[in-house]
This record gives structure tokens, sequence and C-alpha cells, in this order.
């Protein structure tokens, strides 16, 4: 793969300076089904976009009604380009439990999970043509959550 610097931007087909402008819908609410995507089908590759964050700050899962607001926009715009599929966030780690099968035996461990300090916070699936769009649409992300990393993966078969 090659390197962040060297990958050309990608037409996300809003203009920056309205988005802010609109109001949008809360982060929590379902989204509505997208329209189709403006591309392909065979063009079309699906990403999972995971953003973490770190759950030993306290405000990790209350964000500021800013940033609701601002997701909500993002979620909006995402949307209207036909790209999202589903988005969502999630609740804290001690609201979850860890299943593993080890030896044929299955371990449940209640969370909170003390082991990790970033923790999944949400995420989105896109269809898109390009791993750099899918980037792009990442980074989005990460602009409106700050200080958050995003995880971009191509789900397998698309």
């Amino acid at each position: 793969m090659t390197q962040s610097s060297s990958r050309r931007p990608v037409d996300l087909q809003l203009p920056r300076s309205t988005r802010l402008q609109r109001p949008g819908p809360a982060l929590h609410r379902p989204v509505a089904p997208a329209p189709k995507p403006k591309h392909n089908k065979e063009e079309a590759m699906r990403f999972l976009l995971v953003h973490r964050l770190d759950e030993t700050k306290p405000d990790a899962f209350a964000p500021k009604p800013e940033v609701f607001a601002a997701m909500g926009m993002l979620i909006e715009d995402m949307t209207k380009a036909g790209v999202l599929l589903a988005a969502d966030g999630v609740l804290p780690s001690s609201k979850g439990a860890l299943v593993a099968f080890a030896g044929g035996k299955r371990t449940v461990v209640d969370g909170p999970f003390t082991e990790a300090k970033e923790v999944i916070g949400g995420y989105a699936i896109v269809q898109v043509r390009s791993i750099d769009e899918a980037i792009e649409w990442a980074s989005r992300f990460a602009e409106v959550i700050g200080d958050v990393g995003v995880e971009v993966r191509q789900i397998a078969g698309s």
C-alpha cells in the first residue's frame, strides 16, 4: 500500500462550506436507506470504518452536543452521496461482554475490558469506489470526533 501522502484527495461531492451550516439528525437515530450509489455496482467496494475511543477519558462516550450535531451532518452528507450503508455508535465496554472459545470451552468475561485502553466507539459501513474514497470519509469521521483513530477495512467479497 502506498503512503497516505501519495494518495490523491477524493471529491466527496458536497462543498465543505455548506456542511457545517445545515442541521443534521441526531447521531444515534436510525439511518434512512441510502440512495443508489453514484457508481457501477462492479466498481463498488464495501468498507468498515471503526473509530476507537480512549475509554479512560471521562467524556469518551458522552460527546458534547456540537459533536452530535456535526456527526449528524456527516451522516446526512454520506447518505446524500449514496455511500452510507449503516452507521451507529456503541455503548462503553462496561455494558458488553467478551466471548472466547479455547479447548472446546466457552468463557464469557463481562465488561469493562480493563486490558484495553482503546475500545470501539462506533462504526460505519460505506460502499465506495476505492480505499482512497473510504479513507476520505474516515478522515471526516476523525475530524468530527477529534483525537481518534478510524480503522478502514475492506469487507470480504466486495
